[in-house]
């Protein structure tokens, strides 16, 4: 039996997975194809498909198409029904993979700096962490970088911002890269974009870890090095998967 996503709450004009750049969304897809590698697959991987940096809506019609008569196991089906909610969803969240020495976006240096500064107004940490750079001209120019972004959190961040979550990724190739991505964009970034409690937050991150983990037939982790350790729950259960 397969249980399709429910995107009955998706934005008519879906596209709310997406990279800063075009690059960005290819390497996100590529990720997602990876982690959907098998053949049984080859349809539904035609549907994930880009509109310049966007993920275009996937209409359920064309989903139940694309998996008639393929068997998922209940991890296949719920990393697929998480994904396809996520880019039919109402939230925009976006995406940047950076290499070694590579500066944070504009969007990206803005999101951070707010959502750090706003944790705790008085110390404004968001500009503690910033980096400098005095021009020529006498002024000063702030920037975030992949060494911010190690500090902050590792392999990856994610911030919520207005109107969902934005996601980094740096340091991690082949299979970690694409249980890096999805444990930030889809892990975090839900819950997020929602303002959840870092409880539910860091949960579900480290639930979607392992989830793709045990796709990709990788070691899985109890969350016990991952930010508010003690307090995840179940780490090994599923996660949200809209």
């Amino acid at each position: 039996n397969k249980v399709l996503p429910d995107s009955n709450n998706s934005d008519p004009t879906g596209m709310e997975i997406r990279g800063v750049t075009k690059s960005d969304a290819e390497e996100f897809k590529s990720d997602v194809h990876l982690i959907l590698g098998d053949s049984k697959f080859d349809n539904l991987r035609s549907l994930i498909s880009l509109k310049g940096k966007k993920f275009q809506q996937i209409p359920d019609a064309a989903l139940a198409d694309a998996l008639d008569g393929v068997t998922c196991s209940e991890d296949e089906m719920a990393y697929i029904s998480l994904l396809v909610n996520t880019i039919n969803s109402k939230e925009v969240h976006s995406i940047e993979y950076l290499k070694d020495g590579e500066e944070v976006s504009s969007s990206g240096y803005s999101d951070i700096n707010k959502y750090l500064n706003s944790i705790d107004p008085d110390s404004k940490i968001g500009d503690a962490y910033r980096k400098r750079e005095e021009r020529s001209d006498g002024s000063t120019r702030y920037y975030y970088d992949d060494a911010t972004i190690q500090t902050l959190g590792g392999e990856g961040f994610n911030v919520p911002t207005s109107k969902g979550s934005h996601s980094f990724i740096r340091g991690v190739q082949d299979k970690l890269k694409a249980v890096t991505s999805a444990h930030e964009l889809l892990g975090h970034g839900l819950p997020s974009a929602r303002k959840e409690s870092p409880v539910h937050n860091n949960t579900n991150a480290i639930r979607t870890d392992n989830l793709v983990r045990r796709l990709l037939r990788l070691p899985q982790r109890d969350g016990s090095d991952h930010a508010g350790g003690k307090d995840i729950v179940s780490p090994y259960s599923l996660p949200y998967t809209k």
